[in-house]
């Protein structure tokens, strides 16, 4: 079980901006993060901001235990388990992915024995009236008020709570700009200054009138007659659908069916987010990468 809201472990400080920058450009486009099913039979590794690069199944095992599966009215029921089954390996490479990037953006924590090293010099560094019996003793306070280990994933939010709340401080929040105001102009101002506040205004009225969370994206393995179609939004980065003849191709010609739907679905998002203002993914990949 996660951390609460409240009970989330400190954030980390965030690297200097000029390596973030670096990391960015030079780093992140070269990560690969690999995550698997529970029951192990499918892996997948997704790349640059969780594109999916590969899906691998254990596909003997997989038909064995789900070709044939059956519901209460004797309908088929395998493909849609089996789109289940691929749907959590790819989040939990995605998810891995997230972290990932968290973690290469923050410094690392100090390790233990610096810990206690820098407990120690505070110890000393106390007035003498405010020092505890001993130097140990004060160290086991110290570690005490750290709490025990740390879960990665209490750890990666509580980065990205600190970060978004940054950016609330430094920019606030679209929904209090006023497009009218932003368009007042001064007797000072050159015309590409007005133009310049113009077309400002207009873009933050734009993205005032846009909702990302109604945008989803589609792609198919095949427009006329699907059996693989993967769909992207805001609320998840990689839904599955499964066509009741997925069974008849080998597992190979599946994986591939499917990374090839969540790019042209990623594509159609990037797309359509692009038409309401907003820009996703440099890549933009096309649906027949």
């Amino acid at each position: 079980m996660t951390a609460s809201q409240e009970n989330l472990p400190p954030a980390r400080t965030p690297k200097p901006l000029e390596e973030r920058i670096r990391i960015l450009d030079e780093e992140l486009p070269k990560l690969r993060v690999g995550g698997e099913s529970a029951c192990r039979r499918v892996s997948v590794t997704v790349g640059h901001e969780r594109r999916l690069l590969d899906v691998r199944l254990a596909w003997d095992a997989l038909a064995d235990e789900f070709e044939l599966v059956r519901g209460p009215r004797n309908e088929p029921l395998g493909h849609v388990a089996l789109a289940r089954i691929v749907e959590t390996a790819v989040h939990a490479a995605m998810g891995g992915y997230g972290q990932a990037v968290v973690d290469a953006m923050h410094e690392s924590k100090p390790k233990s024995a610096s810990l206690e090293n820098q407990y120690y010099d505070e110890y000393w560094d106390l007035p003498e009236w405010e020092r505890p019996d001993s130097v140990d003793e004060y160290i086991r306070q110290r570690k005490a008020e750290q709490g025990g280990p740390v879960k990665p994933e209490d750890q990666f939010r509580a980065d990205e709570k600190a970060a978004a709340e940054r950016i609330k401080a430094e920019v606030g929040e679209l929904s209090d700009l006023n497009p009218d105001k932003l368009r007042v102009t001064e007797s000072w101002m050159t015309n590409e200054a007005a133009e310049s506040r113009e077309r400002y205004a207009e873009v933050v009225r734009q993205l005032q009138a846009f909702d990302p969370s109604t945008v989803q994206g589609v792609g198919k393995d095949d427009p006329h007659n699907p059996q693989v179609t993967v769909t992207v939004s805001m609320a998840s980065a990689f839904a599955l659908e499964l066509g009741e003849r997925v069974w008849s191709a080998p597992g190979s010609r599946l994986g591939e069916a499917v990374v090839r739907a969540a790019a042209a679905a990623r594509a159609d998002f990037a797309e359509k987010m692009a038409q309401g203002g907003l820009t996703f993914w440099k890549d933009r990949e096309s649906a027949e990468r």
